[in-house]
């Protein structure tokens, strides 16, 4: 008796694979039973960001305008007073001493009508005087792209020239097939709070779908890191197009990992797609209630194993 192509060996391989998973799981759950929105194992909590420090990263802007970095020579100015003028290299730390004042200005971040502003503020009372300040020489411009990429490293920047978070990505090939690409951040120097801030988490995906929120500006002197996520994957078994593993990602859902193994095969049981979670938890998921809208999909969390059963014509 001939068998139908989808009954092969490859098949009945799947078959012996679910049950072997169901057995580990106890069958602990019934078909007509409610579904378990169990929480997913092992997820990162989100890092709490100070609104405040979100809104300045989001607030960057992405126009030409030149912000001071480390290595840059400044021409320091006071108008009919040379004896303050000075020049100076701005240090690692930012903070540029002055003349005739124990005080220094912080340099890193700043525009030349800012830091003006504020050598102004140091020496109110003292001197009144006009500030100017000057770009002597210039420092190269750089941003480093680190973690799960193609190519992780410094890139110069040319003169003037601005990236956005997903220009940056671009430049550096890409994120690797282990990234998480939920929880993407930016690394950049604070110069009111003297310090190297990072972003809240960015959602890498959501850009390449269109959405622009977290396609943030990335300036010279910013470090961007992907985080690897190697061993966050699920697993997709059964009736679909390309068993296997897929990356997981913080809202992955279950139609969203089968879509991502190619879809459905022919005649796959929507009705009871079955999700094994953390080798113990079963549940079974009817997909047909989730397409006609009276149920929601189902969130997956790292490990999961999916199978979709084949139905039988």
């Amino acid at each position: 008796m001939s068998r139908r192509p989808t009954m092969s060996t490859l098949r009945a391989s799947f078959a012996v694979l679910l049950l072997v998973v169901l057995t580990l799981a106890g069958c602990r759950s019934r078909s007509n039973e409610p579904i378990q929105q169990l929480p997913p194992p092992d997820v990162p909590a989100a890092r709490i960001v100070d609104p405040a420090i979100d809104a300045w990263f989001r607030a960057a802007s992405h126009a030409a305008e030149v912000r001071f970095v480390a290595g840059d020579t400044l021409q320091i100015d006071f108008q009919g007073i040379t004896d303050y003028s000075v020049i100076r290299v701005i240090p690692p730390d930012g903070q540029v001493p002055l003349v005739k004042t124990p005080r220094s200005a912080m340099a890193i971040g700043k525009t030349a009508q800012e830091l003006e502003a504020e050598i102004a503020a140091i020496y109110e009372g003292d001197l009144d005087a006009y500030v100017t300040v000057r770009l002597a020489e210039v420092a190269p411009r750089v941003i480093y792209v680190a973690g799960a990429v193609a190519a992780p490293r410094q890139y110069s920047l040319a003169a003037g020239e601005r990236l956005n978070l997903l220009q940056a990505l671009t430049l550096a090939g890409g994120p690797a097939a282990t990234a998480d690409l939920a929880n993407v951040t930016i690394t950049r120097f604070h110069p009111t709070a003297e310090r190297y801030e990072s972003s809240a988490p960015l959602d890498y995906d959501s850009i390449l779908r269109g959405e622009q929120r977290d396609n943030l500006a990335v300036l010279p002197g910013d470090t961007v890191v992907v985080p690897e996520g190697a061993d966050r994957v699920v697993s997709v078994f059964g009736h679909v197009v390309r068993p296997g593993s897929v990356p997981w990602r913080r809202g992955l859902t279950l139609s969203s990992a089968i879509a991502a193994a190619g879809g459905f095969g022919e005649f796959p049981v929507l009705h009871e797609i079955v999700v094994i979670r953390g080798g113990r938890d079963r549940i079974e998921f009817d997909f047909t209630r989730y397409l006609d809208g009276e149920q929601p999909d189902l969130e997956l969390g790292p490990g999961d194993v999916i199978y979709v059963n084949e139905r039988l014509i």
